[in-house]
């Protein structure tokens, strides 16, 4: 089944993940870090990336693109990652599943949005789910 998998490397940009060049920590899970790259999104578009308790966006250079942290109910940032996955989708018509997920990270958005989004305080399924969905 392995080989049926996308591999967000070889979507659109695919340059921006190359490990040798980039330093990029992307692989086929957690694709995140694809959807919306820090190297495109990180200093224009700093509310892309969770809110800390403190306050604060999360600087682009304090995660990785395997562990990338999303303002998961950021409409804007849900559109991108829509299209983004549809172009890699169209880079790989060979491939049967494409892993739309989180960053590998604990560190969830603090915002009253995406706190409005969450079930139940601490529980993020449905947050995740919204951003899925919209994707989907």
């Amino acid at each position: 089944m392995f080989n049926q998998l996308g591999d967000p490397r070889n979507g659109p940009d695919a340059e921006i993940f190359d490990r040798k060049k980039t330093g990029s920590d992307l692989w086929i899970d957690h694709t995140a870090g694809y959807l919306v790259p820090k190297a495109l999104f990180g200093e224009s578009h700093p509310e892309f990336y969770a809110l800390k308790r403190d306050g604060e966006r999360v600087p682009a250079d304090q995660f990785t693109d395997h562990r990338t942290p999303l303002c998961l109910s950021n409409d804007e940032m849900a559109k991108i990652s829509e299209d983004r996955a549809l172009g890699w989708i169209t880079q790989e018509p060979d491939k049967n599943y494409f892993f739309i997920t989180y960053g590998d990270t604990g560190l969830w958005c603090s915002c009253n949005d995406c706190r409005r989004l969450d079930s139940k305080p601490g529980v993020f399924s449905d947050r995740l789910l919204h951003w899925v969905n919209t994707i989907a």
